[in-house]
């Protein structure tokens, strides 16, 4: 599993996401709005934390956002600032997760209205 690093408004946020994170083989009209992507992501929470009755794994959080096309990985060979959190996992180069930009946008749809 890799980690992210840097959270929501770390570093990563606005680091060169994916145009797309829908895989090339299914049309645009079949893949999910960041919308879905998301309530499929929050059921995926819920669902695991009442069967397991327990804490949720932060890898297997971010394996199942990675997956839902919320997160992808990008190759890194140096730190992308000075609070790169994936300088304490592993030695460069590495692979980051990074929000795509489609979750990049939604988030700040949200918190706009929020305001």
């Amino acid at each position: 599993m890799t980690r992210m690093g840097g959270g929501r408004n770390g570093p990563h946020i606005n680091n060169n996401p994916p145009k797309t994170s829908r895989p090339k083989n299914i049309p645009p009209e079949n893949f999910p709005s960041a919308e879905e992507q998301f309530a499929r992501f929050g059921i995926f929470i819920l669902d695991t934390s009442r069967e397991n009755f327990t804490d949720i794994d932060g890898g297997m959080i971010q394996d199942q956002a990675e997956k839902l096309g919320l997160l992808h990985r990008v190759r890194v060979t140096e730190p992308c600032s000075e609070n790169c959190a994936c300088e304490e996992y592993d030695s460069f180069p590495q692979e980051c997760l990074r929000l795509t930009e489609e979750a990049q946008k939604y988030i700040k749809r949200i918190e706009a209205k929020q305001k």
